[in-house]
């Protein structure tokens, strides 16, 4: 055993030692020199990392020692991650408690429920250990308020326990933020209600990034959080994956913010909202007690734009001490000296008079004429020049700016009038900062010989002080006003801060990069390319949307077409196959297209039906372009798969991929079944982790030859490949494969789609069947939309159904379908289970009439929409806009007549 004095040697201990800290790291020996920083550092990571290390007598008699309660607190958690809940000799105040106690390791749940039993005041350390692990139920029995670090922790676990944690949470009214990352406090008494989703939280895969231990580390923070108290240290620097903004976070730069930010990093809208000046974005989303790379940089162009944003710094010193401690060379006379500026531009003057003490002259304001169109008036320049001497040359330099010529005479002549106390510059009206700007005026004639005049009568010498460097620039050409370090870097209207796909380091603004994340895949064939693919080119395969480099194409036969190539993914099969009666299309196509043949069904010179059962071979693509995909595209995170009457609503698309981890087997889609398969249906377009790819065909090279009998034998491609990942491992659904439905992939066309109370506040991700006109018109709707917030199957309804449809149409069929009255069973018709909820006198009669089906559905208080064709009522809980046939269509004169008739007003109890 270590003994106490020996520990309170080494606590004195402060040299360096690099062998001293990877043995801490690694859990084989304290420090010898626990004196150091980041000595002690790697003994607190060691101790989180080592359930032996951390049980270990060195570290049980450092735990006893008073003012030594970070290893205590590293020590404790140690032991609640290895299941083990500390004694009260152990953890004996709160002092003791850990903050973080799921990572680097997750407890059972049986652990943690101990701990919350054992010791109260961890209840929300636990419940949000339960967050990251999915413990759902251990969850609700803690009865904690609704704390929002716990939702967003939730929200970034992805798994099905945690989804219902963070559904839990966000369905209370009001929420608290009982937790705070910045400081490590659980503060229950302070809670105040109706906190938001902040991005405040230091969630599970932000504590992997890695800092290798050096001198200096810790001494100021290199990230935001420190919630397991070692700052990250390592062996390694282990940076994390670089960040790009998708659709849905720029978005966010051009609208109101949500209540509830998303999953994001937020520095960058930190950064755009100090350098417009809005207080408003600002104050919400700066990061409490810390300051982010270039916050300085940007908060001075804000001020100076902005009145709120000068005034609320004013009255919030602390702030802006804050920010500039960020920076060795920022300094808060910078801020204060832009604040000043601000008032001088509003002729606020008495802020700068009036102030006692006085103001110092290092703080006096020098742009005072920037941005352009916020300029002082003359009588402010003349007070200003006149009570603060120091100031007189950005006073003649701004009178030059803005072309005041009678202003310029009035403060050049004050010299004389009004002599200058101040002794550090020899002419305190003609500097080599006036000299420039009189050499850039317009009227740079008058001014430059008025000037050189002054220097003769007076005997002056302009002086270029070095350390004054930066008063040469002109800010609104450089976008900087006191410092030249980030020049031009952000525009100075700040119109174009940002585009998507753009790095979020605001120092670099860079061009925007192809993505990722994504490789959409779109599987067309070659008797119906050429009518089917032509639409998406400018609207779902349009730049704006995704970067070409990152789209594929897929037929059975190749093709260019624009920016894109089209690729033959049946050209590997073997002759033989080629050869057999399924592929008799395959090789009439070349035949066609050798012959110059058009299969363009257009009606124009040259066109034929070409070769018929293109589908036939469909089946047989799906394996080798997922196969291809992969392969040429291995950096790709998902591949999202689609169909040439597909369409995919991507912003929506990428905001739920975001919700799992794509390192993990993720196969989703809408779910269908055939014999002994369950898929995701191909026409719904459907998603596939990298990681499923890996787990499937990256350990199968020959899994297209190994599963081609499985395609002969079988209806569909789609089916195919689910039956070839699940033997690898990889099943359908969302929750880890269980093969559930979820809304969101739709088989179906919009007009064919049953709207319901079950699915409308559900994000919406695809449409199939649809025709180019479908297509142009769901680009269009996505184009206007806000994706800060998802569209939902209720914003599509009522934005591109609910126009559309009547309270009663003649010649229309909705479809509606789920209780069929009719006169051959009026005594005995289906009925809804509750009598309650509907008349049944009104029921029984409603096969008689339009009418008397109009009646009846409006006494069932579910009923949404009926139709009625000769003695059949048919009515439904959901929603189908359907078709008719218009006065010109035969069918009038050789179909039933069906009159539909909605209830639209009763979708306003489907709230989201």
């Amino acid at each position: 055993m270590v003994a106490t004095e020996s520990l309170l040697v080494l606590l004195k201990q402060s040299a360096f030692s690099e062998v001293d800290c990877k043995l801490a790291l690694r859990g084989q020996k304290l420090p010898a020199q626990l004196g150091n920083s980041v000595a002690r550092l790697c003994a607190v990571s060691g101790i989180r990392q080592h359930d032996r290390f951390a049980r270990s007598a060195g570290v049980s008699d450092l735990c006893h020692l008073q003012g030594q309660e970070v290893f205590r607190r590293a020590r404790n958690a140690r032991l609640i991650m290895s299941g083990h809940v500390p004694s009260l000799e152990q953890m004996p105040d709160k002092n003791s408690y850990p903050y973080c106690i799921w990572y680097p390791d997750v407890a059972g749940e049986e652990t943690y429920q101990k701990l919350a039993a054992a010791f109260p005041d961890t209840r929300y350390q636990v419940g949000r250990a339960c967050a990251v692990a999915g413990y759902a139920e251990l969850y609700r029995e803690l009865n904690l308020l609704p704390d929002v670090c716990i939702a967003e922790e939730a929200r970034e676990a992805g798994n099905g326990g945690s989804r219902r944690i963070f559904n839990d949470i966000m369905a209370k009214p009001t929420r608290y933020a009982v937790m705070n990352d910045y400081n490590l406090a659980i503060d229950l008494q302070n809670a105040k209600p109706g906190a938001c989703l902040n991005a405040d939280t230091a969630v599970l895969a932000t504590l992997k990034r890695r800092a290798r231990f050096c001198i200096g580390l810790g001494s100021r923070p290199w990230r935001y959080f420190n919630i397991t108290e070692d700052w990250g240290v390592g062996e390694k620097d282990s940076e994390p994956e670089e960040v790009t903004l998708t659709d849905s976070e720029v978005a966010l730069f051009e609208s109101p913010l949500p209540f509830d930010l998303p999953t994001m990093h937020k520095d960058l809208l930190i950064l755009a909202a100090a350098f417009e000046g809005n207080v408003d974005r600002y104050s919400r989303l700066r990061r409490p007690g810390r300051s982010v790379d270039y916050e300085y940089h940007c908060l001075l162009p804000g001020i100076y734009r902005s009145t709120s944003m000068a005034l609320w710094l004013a009255h919030n010193p602390d702030i802006m001490e804050v920010v500039v401690a960020a920076w060795d060379w920022g300094d808060i006379q910078g801020l204060r000296r832009a604040i000043n500026a601000r008032h001088v531009m509003n002729n606020d003057t008495h802020r700068l008079l009036d102030a006692e003490p006085p103001v110092p002259d290092d703080e006096l304001p020098y742009w005072i004429w920037y941005p352009n169109g916020s300029r002082p008036s003359h009588t402010t320049l003349v007070n200003l020049a006149k009570a603060r001497p120091a100031m007189r040359p950005q006073c003649v330099r701004a009178s030059i700016a803005i072309g005041h010529r009678g202003l310029y005479t009035q403060l050049v002549d004050m010299d004389a009038e009004f002599p200058s106390s101040n002794v550090d510059h020899i002419s305190p009206v003609v500097d080599f900062y006036v000299m420039n700007e009189a050499k850039a005026s317009p009227d740079r004639d008058f001014y430059v010989a008025d000037l050189e005049r002054l220097q003769r009568e007076r005997g002056l010498v302009t002086l270029r002080y070095n350390y004054d460097k930066w008063k040469i620039n002109v800010p609104w050409k450089t976008g900087d006003m006191a410092s030249d370090v980030i020049l031009g870097t952000l525009t100075d209207d700040a119109s174009c801060i940002v585009h998507t796909g753009q790095d979020w380091e605001a120092n670099d603004a860079q061009p925007p990069k192809p993505e990722e994340d994504i490789l959409l895949i779109m599987k067309t064939g070659g008797t119906t390319m050429w009518k089917r693919l032509l639409p998406h080119l400018t609207t779902s395969l349009g730049s704006e949307r995704i970067a070409s480099s990152n789209v594929v194409i897929y037929s059975d036969q190749d093709e260019r077409v624009g920016p894109f190539t089209i690729i033959d993914c049946l050209v590997n099969m073997t002759d033989k196959v080629k050869k057999s009666t399924e592929f008799d299309v395959y090789r009439e196509q070349l035949e066609f297209s050798s012959n110059n043949r058009y299969v363009e069904a257009a009606g124009i010179d040259g066109d034929d039906s070409g070769p018929t059962g293109g589908w036939i071979i469909d089946k047989y693509k799906f394996l080798p372009l997922i196969d291809h995909a992969g392969r040429n595209w291995p950096q790709a995170k998902w591949y999202v798969y689609m169909e040439d009457d597909t369409y995919l609503f991507l912003p929506n698309l990428r905001q739920y991929l975001s919700k799992f981890n794509w390192r993990e087997n993720h196969y989703l889609g809408s779910f269908a079944a055939k014999s002994d398969t369950v898929f995701a249906h191909g026409g719904s377009g459907f998603a596939l982790s990298r990681g499923a790819w890996e787990s499937s065909f990256g350990k199968n090279p020959h899994i297209v030859e190994d599963y081609y009998q499985y395609a002969k034998d079988h209806c569909c491609g789609d089916q195919v490949l689910a039956h070839a990942l699940k033997t690898h491992g990889v099943k359908f659904g969302e929750n880890g494969g269980d093969e559930k439905f979820t809304w969101g992939f739709n088989p179906v066309v919009h007009w064919s789609f049953p709207f319901s109370r079950y699915n409308w506040c559900s994000p919406l991700l695809s449409w199939h069947k649809a025709h180019g006109r479908d297509i142009a018109r769901y680009y269009d709707l996505e184009r206007i939309w806000d994706f800060t917030k998802p569209l939902l199957y209720r914003d599509f309804f009522l934005k591109m159904i609910a126009s559309h449809i009547q309270k009663k149409t003649e010649w229309w069929n909705n479809m509606a379908s789920t209780y069929e009255i009719s006169s051959s069973n009026k005594e005995r018709p289906p009925a809804p289970d509750k009598a309650s909820t509907y008349d049944l006198q009104l029921w029984k009669k409603a096969w008689e009439s339009v009418e008397s089906c109009e009646s009846a559905c409006s006494g069932w208080i579910d009923c949404t929409m009926w139709t009625y064709v000769e003695d059949l009522c048919k009515m439904d809980d959901k929603v189908v806009m359907g078709q008719g046939y218009a006065p010109s269509m035969h069918q009038r004169k050789t179909s039933l007549k069906h009159t539909s008739g909605w209830l639209l007003e009763r979708l306003e109890n489907w709230r989201c």
